[in-house]
């Protein structure tokens, strides 16, 4: 009898219901199903309709790892009765095991999962079929999916992946009737949800939005604030991007927080990093809080992922929301809104502080609907113009490669989208590159620069943006207006009247209408006096006499701006300032007091008393309290000091990243390795490198990558890693000390690892050899012929391996932590010589060694390791375990790229035990957070890799594993960890020795 003459048979009008108690049904009227074991017989068979399930697969779905003796003759009665109740045709025997033939959707799970499936692809186009379509889905769950099962092993994670499920539906409902405006409706359905699930970020994020349109932005503020507390105190991370874009948004009433989806397809990447920073370039106007999209991977420099560019960008665009109004700058909107009707890339020039940024913001904003976008793109902390393809790739959330324009064209070639590219005049060649390219090959896109100068790109229309006009007379001109307007928030008794007037416009006109030294002016009332502000003023051209430095009209016009609020900093502030100034990319006080030289409490006063003169900026970052200096700010005070004090700060600087750098590496390997650190001194460090190879230092670069290499590894920043690290070894001296330089070669192997360039990794583990043996230090010594040893054992070379590690652990008496490092080695050795139990033991002994020295990337690795081995000899089912816990801790160390691999390894666990459709969700949600990340496990583990992945490919039909790994690719970080460790925790059926070895 065929498939499907068996469906048409009087199974037809048969229904399975597994969301709820289990039941089963013909043509509405209840069968009797028998105990709670017959019944789990039918639900295990029912959750892969039509699938042909083993009786050992059975046994283990109803007993676990232990069956009963009497297993095999209990499982024929049920399956005896069951086939009396539902009829012989649902329950056909088949070589080799038993399956439920019914069609796909005569079960109710499964029947739910097309229909979400369906919804989540309509939800774009027809909200309201697709909200039908969830709210019936929705109903045919009658309680907790599987309750009358839920102490059996199969209905733990069967259950959890059902109820994920569930979950996705009701969020997905919950954001089209918020689109719908019913977020009256749907506010205590979401509150509710929230409270029952403290860490469950989508719900949060809704929960957040409904709180705002109500009017209880206080209370969504909260909200966060508990989720936050949650994820931190609780699971060891910070909250996901899209949960901090929402907070921000809150924060800043954004206004596409109001009204239509706020979670639509196409938003911020997952595991992206959401940042606000101040659009600080040119302000006219005020400050501009800006979401910025700042991927790991892409924040470090240089992705490498594959381009995936389906639906990547967010309709609505970044573009920030002002915090104060927009003054003025009548006749330049006009001019801009034409121009841009009429060409496809303006340029707005002007001096700094003249309001180009703020300009460029507003124009766009007003133009309306721009498709897809408008995108910010702020380059001003870049320092590096080969990163400005990146950078725009970032923004827009552009996984990119290592020809990101290659992405970005495949993004936006056939989208209409509007780019403003903020603060080119720094790397005007290679804007004006990226530029030219993007035009050419997207002919929907329109691009506003604002720059010093012109990009040079043909058919670039330009603008040279003026001061702001004061008035005459009784009429306040856009001058005035911006000052009052200014003044009022600093001291909201201030009136522009007819008292006030004159000294206003005296102000204006002393500061040549330039909108940030009238925001500066403004803001001193906060405590002075009108009359005090245009009494200061009399000596500003004298203060900067001696700048000659400021080659041209609108620089020293700019200088007085800023000259005029240094004027009235004391000496210990201005010493503060400029230390200030050198960072990048935003500051600690205590960074600050180690490259000023002063105590820290000294520095905490004179810190306090620069944001309250609006010189230094405020900003909460990861939860610290962080500082920031305007871009203007910063070249100002460069100019002001002059080239070699400003080297002399940058050499300070250096020497401050160098510690940080070291402080990083001390602490990479154990349980508190310092990811944070590293995430918020990024820009710094990079700085730092960039300095050190201006100057020719090749000492303080070697020393930095050596000390981040391992940072660079285990966060997945690999292209960033090997860029610094090439630079830096191909540069090297002979008085280059020897154990900084077998560092930077071991970092530069473990990048090339990580992308799966063996020979390269070999060949730089060979330098750091020898590097590590010239420079006497039997430690680094022993740990670098270990690393050797690892290649030449995966490259067959075992007896070589072997030599390397008797000759390491001979050579000294080694610190244990060493040991272990030398064993996890030894052990993947042993495995690749097939040496199971051998292999097993010693990658045991590295374990305990490492977990007594809170070591933890080598308790993980060789955790990892031994899972693999025992998958090696069909052992999944003890492998399981091992890898959730391993995946477990590392999560909680903040290793991504560790916790990843192990992801990956866990998915062929799955196929091993038969669990295909969750090693394929697994594998989905690998491909999707490897590519986020910038590198993919399989290219670190290319042997074992493709054969789990092959186990799960072949087991599955094309459509199920693509709608499998579809389903992966929604899951979070946080998610796809409890998923993997419920896959190992729980137990499953092991495939045959012929799948295993494919």
């Amino acid at each position: 009898m065929t498939a499907t003459s068996e469906v048409e048979s009087p199974s037809a009008d048969l229904r399975i219901g597994l969301l709820g108690p289990v039941t089963a049904t013909r043509g509405g009227a209840p069968l009797p199903l028998g105990s709670r074991l017959q019944r789990g017989v039918l639900a295990v068979l029912a959750t892969t309709p039509g699938a042909v399930l083993t009786s050992a697969r059975l046994h283990e779905a109803l007993w676990g790892d232990h069956p009963p003796a009497t297993a095999a003759g209990t499982l024929r009665a049920y399956l005896s009765r069951l086939r009396t109740a539902l009829g012989a045709a649902a329950l056909p025997r088949v070589d080799g095991g038993y399956r439920l033939a019914v069609a796909p959707d005569a079960v109710d799970a499964t029947a739910f999962g097309d229909a979400v499936g369906r919804a989540r692809e309509q939800i774009t186009t027809d909200p309201a079929g697709a909200g039908a379509v969830l709210a019936d889905a929705l109903a045919l769950w009658r309680g907790d999916a599987l309750a009358d099962l839920a102490d059996l092993p199969f209905a733990v994670a069967a259950g959890a992946r059902l109820t994920a499920q569930r979950r996705q539906a009701e969020c997905l409902l919950w954001r089209i009737r918020l689109g719908q405006g019913e977020h009256h409706a749907v506010l205590d359905e979401l509150v509710a949800a929230a409270d029952r699930a403290p860490d469950d970020e989508p719900v949060a994020a809704l929960t957040m939005v409904a709180l705002y349109r109500a009017g209880r932005q206080a209370d969504a503020l909260d909200r966060f604030a508990a989720v936050r507390s949650h994820l931190v105190g609780v699971l060891g991370i910070d909250p996901g991007p899209e949960l901090r874009r929402v907070h921000e948004a809150v924060l800043s009433q954004a206004p596409w927080l109001l009204t239509g989806d706020p979670l639509a397809d196409g938003g911020l990447p997952p595991g992206a990093v959401a940042t606000s920073a101040t659009v600080d370039g040119d302000l006219a106007g005020g400050d501009v809080t800006a979401p910025h999209v700042v991927p790991p991977e892409w924040a470090a420099a240089g992705a490498v992922a594959a381009p995936s560019t389906a639906a990547v960008l967010r309709p609505g665009g970044n573009l920030p929301t002002p915090l104060t109004s927009f003054v003025g700058r009548a006749a330049q909107l006009e001019v801009v809104a034409r121009l841009l009707g009429t060409g496809r890339l303006l340029t707005l020039t002007g001096v700094g502080g003249v309001g180009k940024t703020r300009l460029a913001i507003e124009a766009v904003r007003r133009a309306g609907s721009h498709g897809d976008g408008p995108w910010v793109v702020e380059l001003a902390g870049l320092t590096e113009a080969a990163m400005v393809p990146n950078a725009i790739a970032q923004a827009l959330g552009v996984a990119t490669t290592d020809e990101p324009l290659v992405a970005l064209v495949e993004a936006l070639a056939a989208r209409s989208a509007v780019l403003v590219l903020d603060n080119c005049a720094h790397v005007v060649d290679a804007a004006a590159t990226a530029t030219a390219h993007l035009l050419r090959a997207c002919p929907q896109l329109r691009i506003v620069a604002t720059s010093r100068e012109p990009l040079g790109v043909p058919g670039e229309q330009i603008l040279v943006i003026p001061s702001l006009p004061s008035g005459s007379g009784e009429v306040a001109g856009e001058a005035e207006l911006l000052f009052a307007d200014r003044a009022a928030l600093a001291d909201p008794s201030f009136e522009l009247d007819d008292r006030t007037r004159p000294l206003v416009e005296s102000i204006c006109r002393a500061l040549d209408g330039i909108p940030l030294a009238i925001e500066l002016a403004a803001g001193r009332l906060s405590a002075l006096s009108l009359q005090q502000v245009v009494d200061l003023l009399d000596d500003r051209f004298g203060l900067l006499s001696e700048g000659s430095r400021v080659a041209v009209p609108r620089h020293r016009t700019l200088a007085n701006a800023i000259g005029w609020s240094y004027a009235l900093l004391d000496e210990d502030e201005r010493e503060a300032m400029h230390a200030a100034a050198i960072f990048s990319g935003g500051f600690s006080l205590e960074a600050l007091a180690a490259v000023a030289g002063t105590p820290l409490t000294r520095s905490a006063t004179v810190l306090a008393s620069l944001v309250d003169k609006s010189m230094v900026t405020t900003l909460d970052a990861r939860g610290e309290r962080r500082f920031r200096v305007l871009e203007t700010i910063r070249q100002y005070c460069r100019t002001r000091i002059g080239e070699d004090a400003w080297a002399a700060l940058a050499d300070r600087h250096l020497d401050w990243a160098i510690s940080i750098a070291r402080e990083i590496a001390g602490r990479y390997l154990g349980d508190d390795a310092p990811w944070n650190l590293a995430a918020l001194e990024r820009d710094n460090l990079r700085s730092a490198l960039a300095h050190a190879e201006a100057t020719g230092d090749v000492a303080a670069s070697i020393r930095i990558c050596g000390d981040l290499s391992w940072s660079w590894f285990r966060l997945g920043q690999v292209a960033e890693g090997n860029r610094w690290l090439t630079r830096a070894l191909e540069a090297v001296t002979d008085d280059v000390d020897r154990a900084e330089l077998a560092q930077a070669y071991v970092g530069m192997s473990l990048g090339a690892y990580l992308s799966g360039d063996l020979p390269t990794a070999q060949d730089a583990i060979r330098g750091a050899v020898a590097a590590a043996e010239a420079s006497g230090d039997v430690v680094l010594w022993a740990l670098a012929d270990g690393y050797l040893a690892y290649f030449e054992g995966a490259f067959g070379r075992v007896d070589v391996a072997d030599q390397l590690l008797d000759a390491a652990e001979a050579r000294a008496e080694l610190p244990e932590w060493v040991l272990a490092e030398l064993e996890m080695v030894r052990g993947q050795v042993r495995r690749a010589q097939g040496r199971v139990d051998e292999a097993l033991a010693t990658l045991e002994r590295s374990r305990e060694r490492a977990e007594r020295w809170k070591h933890g990337y080598i308790h993980g690795s060789s955790g990892w390791i031994m899972a693999k081995t025992l998958l090696d000899v069909g052992r999944a089912a003890e492998a399981g375990p091992l890898l959730a816990d391993t995946i477990r801790r590392l999560a909680t160390q903040g290793d991504r790229s560790s916790t990843i691999a192990g992801l990956h390894t866990m998915a062929g666990i799955a196929g091993q035990l038969g669990r295909l459709y969750e090693g394929a969700v697994l594998l989905g949600a690998v491909d999707s957070l490897g590519a986020r990340m910038g590198f993919h496990p399989a290219r670190m583990d290319p042997i074992d890799g493709p054969r789990h992945r092959a186990l799960i490919a072949d087991g599955l039909p094309a459509p199920v594993l693509d709608r499998a790994k579809a389903e992966g690719a929604e899951l979070s970080y946080r998610e796809a960890i409890g998923l993997a460790v419920t896959v190992g925790e729980t137990p499953g059926r092991v495939a045959t020795a012929a799948a295993r070895t494919r």
